[in-house]
C-alpha cells in the first residue's frame, strides 16, 4: 500500500507543463545564433531529485532550474565559461562559435563532476523525452 501511494505522489512529479515545447519542435531550434555558441544543459528523467529543481550557474550566475526531464539553452560569446550550481564545483568549459554543446546535469552523491559532455546523439536521444526551460516556465520569471 505504502509503495502505490509514494508511487503515485511521484508521478504527479514527473508531469510536464502543458505549456511546454515537446519533441522535433524544440530540437530544431538548438543552434547558436549570429557568433555566439549554445551550451544545452539537460536533466534525465530519474527518481534521484525528481521532488525538486536544481538550478544551474554559468560563470557564477543562476540561469536556470531544471527538473527532471528538462533542458535549458544558454547562448554564450566563445571562450571560456565555467558551469555550476550550488552544491557542485564550477566546471570549466571552452566553447567556439557556431557550435552545440550538450550536457548533462546530475549531482553525484560521492562527489565527482555534476556536468558530463555528451555525444550529440545520446543527447538528441535524451532531448526527445525532456521539455525546454525558459520564457512560459512557471520558475523563468524567478530569475
Amino acid at each position: 500500500m505504502l509503495a502505490m501511494v509514494t508511487a503515485t505522489a511521484l508521478a504527479g512529479c514527473a508531469s510536464t507543463p502543458s505549456n511546454m515545447v515537446h519533441g522535433d519542435q524544440r530540437q530544431s531550434s538548438l543552434r547558436p545564433s549570429g557568433d555566439k555558441a549554445l551550451v544545452v544543459v539537460m536533466r534525465e528523467s530519474m527518481l534521484k531529485g525528481s521532488i525538486g529543481t536544481w538550478a544551474v550557474h554559468m560563470d557564477g550566475r543562476e540561469v536556470a532550474h531544471l527538473g527532471t526531464a528538462t533542458h535549458a539553452a544558454i547562448e554564450l560569446a566563445p571562450g571560456e565559461h565555467f558551469l555550476g550550481g550550488p552544491m557542485v564545483q564550477p566546471t570549466p568549459i571552452r566553447v567556439e562559435a557556431d557550435r552545440t554543446y550538450f550536457y548533462n546535469y546530475d549531482i553525484p552523491f560521492t562527489g565527482g563532476q555534476a556536468y558530463e559532455l555528451l555525444p550529440e546523439e545520446k543527447a538528441r536521444l535524451l532531448l526527445a523525452k525532456s521539455v525546454r526551460w525558459g520564457p512560459g516556465h512557471p520558475r523563468a520569471a524567478d530569475l
